[in-house]
């Protein structure tokens, strides 16, 4: 199978500009909220209101001038190339909204790697892996996961997504190109990491709602989750509220706007999986998908969880979790096999030897 291309590389300019467009309005507007009562104060003065329509005028050629040259800076540049996944994670839902009706999907299989054969045992489960929030699939090869799986002899297929999109639109998006894979991914396990385990759960729902046939005979466990905050994250619920905070003074209602204005991916990860669903945008809306929080419990998810605190079970353990994730968000499914590691950071799981152990363990038939 040829693995389909992702638009990262054409992105950059545009949400190069998106972000110099961003950034202006937030500071003009702090600027207005700022002059405005003087100007009321000293409108009838000559030259005042003209001296502000002039100022307007420079902001609107930053605007044209600083989103230009950005994106002509971003199309040249390795190093703001890198970043197009942060921008995504921003305002990845904007930008989608913003591409050519023709685009295509911005979730794609982009790379699918085949174990050695294992013998009279057969084939092993393949694993689909899906990364986190601001990530690409490059995270699993540095991790060294993909290594261990084809080590143990699982064919990997990664994912690549626009993390800035529902949770939603992307899960659908998933089961499609599973789908399409045939019996390259005969039953196969998602794994997902943080936020991927979210759209491994809203690409399980979405395939089943669906009746797509590679749902059928699905070995358990069908999902295995790395740290997702199936609860949601309380990064995000804090952003929420300091959002709130801030639009309660004209002066810093601007800073509001600007929070207020991020992707819906990461207000997804207020509510996890077991929040109100996330919109299906324009792609499927006659589509019977069932929600992330509708797929059965028992052996059907399998969760790892962790905590910087050496005992995860100890008062300060469940609290602080991996400092982005608490172990009862991230094991917080019905039911399922679950185990918790202490002594690990969110961002250290994946490298994490208990983690892999685990993980190779679950898969195993």
């Amino acid at each position: 199978m040829d693995p389909p291309s992702t638009p990262d590389d054409e992105d950059a300019g545009p949400l190069a500009a998106l972000a110099v467009e961003r950034v202006t309005d937030t500071v003009e507007a702090m600027h207005s909220a700022i002059v405005t009562p003087w100007i009321r104060v000293a409108g009838h003065l000559p030259g005042v209101g003209a001296g502000w329509r002039g100022t307007a005028a420079v902001y609107a050629a930053v605007r044209s001038i600083g989103a230009a040259t950005a994106g002509a800076a971003a199309h040249r540049s390795a190093t703001l190339g890198r970043l197009v996944p942060v921008g995504n994670a921003l305002w990845g839902d904007e930008l989608h909204d913003r591409r050519p009706a023709d685009a295509g999907v911005q979730t794609a299989i982009v790379e699918v790697l085949r174990a050695e054969e294992s013998g009279s045992a057969g084939p092993k489960r393949p694993a689909v892996l899906l990364h986190g929030l601001g990530e690409t699939e490059t995270v699993w090869h540095e991790a060294g996961v993909v290594d261990r799986l084809l080590a143990a002899g699982h064919p990997v297929a990664l994912v690549r997504y626009n993390t800035g999109r529902s949770v939603a639109a992307s899960g659908l998006e998933l089961a499609d190109a599973i789908d399409r894979a045939g019996s390259t991914l005969a039953s196969p396990a998602l794994v997902g990491f943080s936020m991927g385990g979210l759209v491994a759960r809203a690409a399980l729902g979405s395939a089943r709602g669906a009746s797509l046939a590679w749902t059928d005979g699905v070995e358990q466990p069908a999902i295995i989750t790395i740290g997702a905050p199936h609860l949601g994250s309380p990064i995000e619920k804090g952003v929420e509220w300091a959002s709130r905070a801030l639009a309660s003074t004209p002066y810093s209602r601007p800073l509001a706007d600007f929070v207020g204005r991020r992707s819906a991916g990461i207000q997804d990860l207020r509510h996890g999986a077991h929040g109100p669903a996330a919109s299906l945008e324009d792609t499927a809306s006659a589509r019977d998908t069932a929600s992330a929080k509708d797929i059965g419990a028992d052996d059907e998810i399998a969760t790892i969880a962790g905590t910087v605190m050496e005992n995860p079970d100890g008062p300060l353990g469940r609290l602080l979790g991996d400092l982005v994730v608490r172990p009862a968000s991230a094991s917080a499914v019905e039911g399922a096999k679950q185990v918790v590691f202490g002594g690990v950071h969110h961002s250290g799981l994946l490298r994490d030897e208990r983690v892999q152990t685990q993980l190779v363990a679950w898969l195993a038939r």
